[in-house]
């Protein structure tokens, strides 16, 4: 029996477990999640249960976080704030995982729920919320972009305390990140179609041409185009016509022969032709 021995298929150090990506795409990627969670239909699609939210983004007074400390007073809290059906329906869904995972430590999975995002230090609501099924606290400071994004699909429900909605002036600065600065459209009107249109701008715009041409430079090709080699080789017309003519000579000649091929034979000829027949048989008989 064997005590000891190598482990199967074991974990290869070599193995490219991260994958390295630029910090300004980190940081765009961060700020779209976030610009994501102020549109209220990206926010349903993604699934949340928004309905009686009053506004998008969603903030809260620091002093209401104040006093929840534990996990029945956060409920409390969430009804209070009208979130509890979104709560309500993580509940509902949690599943038992399908496959092996069962007996790794994650039999069940569920939803997620709504983000808290706060400001500060060792704050004492923490354990309150994280106690909730679905429920994820993170630090302004410290934005994830797997909880802004969860899947890679944006449109996280986000719960904002007042403190930390005014410090994302300051962490998506120069001042936060070293000379950086957010990414802006390059238009503020995304309705293009009415910009055309406008009347100001029409009136600096030049008349439409009435007569558009085409591949004004096509190039015809003179083997097939006659008008093209016509243009090439002037001779080519006169040659074309005596080709035609020949032709013609040609056909009349062929058609005179037919015709003489197939006149009226006498009665001698035919007798004649008829006894040339009979003979021809009776040879093979």
């Amino acid at each position: 029996m064997c005590r000891k021995g190598r482990m199967f298929a074991p974990i290869r150090i070599w193995r490219k477990w991260h994958r390295r990506v630029n910090i300004r795409q980190k940081r765009y990627a961060v700020g779209s999640a976030l610009a994501a969670s102020a549109v209220v239909p990206l926010v349903q699609a993604r699934g949340h249960a928004v309905d009686r939210v009053p506004e998008l983004p969603y903030v809260i007074a620091d002093s209401s976080f104040v006093k929840v400390e534990k996990t029945k007073e956060a409920l409390k809290f969430f009804k209070k704030i009208r979130v509890i059906s979104d709560i309500q329906k993580v509940r509902s869904n949690i599943k038992v995982r399908a496959g092996r995972g069962k007996t790794r430590n994650r039999r069940f999975k569920n939803r997620r729920g709504p983000l808290i995002v706060f400001n500060g230090e060792n704050q004492r609501f923490l354990k309150a919320f994280r106690a909730i099924d679905g429920v994820d606290v993170c630090n302004v400071n410290r934005l994830n972009l797997l909880q802004l994004a969860p899947g890679g699909h944006f449109g996280r429900f986000i719960i904002w305390t007042e403190s930390a909605f005014r410090a994302l002036s300051t962490v998506f600065s120069s001042e936060g990140k070293h000379e950086y600065n957010l990414p802006r459209s390059v238009i503020g009107n995304p309705d293009v179609t009415r910009l055309i249109k406008n009347t100001s701008v029409q009136e600096t715009l030049k008349a439409p041409k009435k007569i558009v041409r085409l591949h004004s430079k096509q190039r015809g090709n003179p083997l097939v185009n006659k008008d093209r080699m016509d243009v090439l080789n002037p001779y080519d017309a006169i040659r074309r016509k005596q080709v035609q003519e020949q032709e013609k000579v040609r056909r009349d000649a062929r058609l005179k022969a037919i015709a003489e091929n197939r006149s009226v034979l006498t009665a001698e000829e035919k007798k004649a032709r008829k006894a040339n027949k009979s003979a021809s048989r009776k040879r093979y008989v």
